[in-house]
């Protein structure tokens, strides 16, 4: 769904970010009214356990959820609403972060989107992770142009920053600048530094998701040598195409599939 178009500059936010805390609040006041009316049910004392169980976690997950947090491991609901209040330019990420994903679950690709949407001015906080986001969308305009240097250089700049992104997001791109090591100049160093045993985990536990099919590929044909290993992930990937729910990204990550399995068959590396 669309978010609601920009009015002076101002996105609506509050509501949207206030969704999971008035639902766990709700849960927890449904559960105690529920808890009154079958206190005097002896037989039913599992009910009512299980009703205090989830009052408690409702409540639990509200106010962990509401009050303000940001760490380099997670980020929630009150941080966003906090930071949302506090700037123009967080609502205008916001803003484009909310179509960008909803045009691309509609089959936009993000490349066929205006780049000046990804532009952030030079003011812009980095270390809130929406304004990171942006940067990061930026990155992936170039990526679905197949213009893999300068979404390296988007990418590198915010890994670079002193910024304390999410560890989440960090992961997500030294995963895209290992791809682009293993499609360019192949330095056994570059790659060593990269694929550490932290990423490793992190691609194995991520291998179901579109854009790691790309990586796993050039990791079976680049650094184990696999070609069958690497044929079975191309085909896998192409089995399960339809199974992606957001098209545009889907999209684009196949035609960097399909440029990947060339790119090794120009060096002729799966000839080997």
């Amino acid at each position: 769904m669309l978010p609601p178009e920009l009015k002076n500059g101002f996105v609506p936010y509050l509501w949207y970010n206030l969704g999971g805390v008035i639902i766990n609040l709700s849960v927890s006041i449904i559960s105690i009214l529920i808890e009154k009316q079958t206190r005097s049910y002896t037989h039913l004392s599992v009910m009512l356990l299980f009703c205090f169980a989830l009052t408690l976690t409702g409540f639990f997950c509200a106010i962990t959820n509401g009050i303000p947090y940001y760490s380099n491991a997670m980020v929630n609901d009150g941080y966003h609403i906090m930071s949302l209040k506090k700037s123009r330019i967080v609502q205008k990420s916001y803003y484009v972060m909310l179509k960008t994903n909803a045009l691309q679950v509609k089959g936009k690709r993000i490349g066929e989107l205006p780049y000046e949407w990804f532009l952030l001015p030079e003011e812009a906080d980095l270390s809130n992770p929406i304004n990171a986001s942006i940067r990061i969308l930026e990155g992936n305009w170039y990526y679905d142009k197949l213009q893999f240097e300068e979404a390296r250089i988007c990418y590198e700049t915010l890994l670079n920053s002193s910024v304390t992104i999410l560890n989440v997001l960090k992961r997500e791109l030294l995963c895209e600048l290992l791809f682009f090591e293993l499609v360019s100049f192949q330095r056994e160093e570059v790659i060593h530094s990269l694929y550490t045993k932290e990423l490793i985990r992190y691609i194995e536990a991520m291998k179901f998701m579109i854009n790691k099919q790309k990586l796993r590929y050039a990791c079976a044909v680049v650094i184990d040598q696999d070609l069958e290993k690497a044929n079975k992930i191309y085909t896998c990937a192409w089995q399960n195409k339809e199974n992606f729910c957001i098209k545009g990204e889907a999209e684009m990550e196949f035609e960097v599939l399909e440029w990947t399995k060339k790119y090794f068959e120009n060096k002729k590396i799966l000839d080997k």
